[in-house]
Order: C-alpha cells, then structure tokens, then sequence
C-alpha cells in the first residue's frame, strides 16, 4: 500500500526516480500494490501521471486515510486476495 498525502508528493516522487533512472520501475511498482490518496486533488495529479488511486478516505484526512485502508486491507485479507502493502 502506498499513500499520497499531496499533489506535489506525487509530482517529487515521480521527479526523483525519473533522476534515478527507475521511473519505468516505480511505475511498474504502482501497478502491484494498493494506492491510497488523501482526497480528489491527488487522485487527479496520479491519473495525469497515468497512475491510479484505488481508494480516497471518506473526508480527506490522513488518520481517515490509514484507518480505512486497514479496514479494507483487513477485508482484502479475508477474501484470499493478499497483496503487497508499503506504507
């Protein structure tokens, strides 16, 4: 699982690993494990990057953000689904 807390956030991580020489790799990354972001705004700067958010928090607040991701995570777990969470 990965958290988005910002627009900018996005933007900075994407930046350096282009620098790094690994954004083909972080992107590929996105692809296997869940996104969290904390409200629209950053689910829209993710998908003009041409990544995707799988969920957003009831009201953008990061306790919400982490809470519900437990809850879902934990309701992912129970259905077989496992996955990989990096927070």
């Amino acid at each position: 699982m990965r958290f988005h807390q910002g627009a900018d956030e996005v933007e900075h991580l994407l930046g350096v690993a282009a620098e790094a020489g690994i954004e083909d790799a972080v992107r590929s990354a996105f692809g296997k494990m869940v996104v969290g972001s904390i409200g629209p705004t950053t689910s829209e700067t993710l998908e003009e990057y041409g990544l995707k958010a799988d969920f957003e928090p009831s009201h953008p607040k990061m306790g919400l953000l982490v809470n519900e991701a437990a809850v879902a995570l934990q309701n992912r777990d129970r259905k077989g689904a496992g996955g990989q969470a990096i927070i």
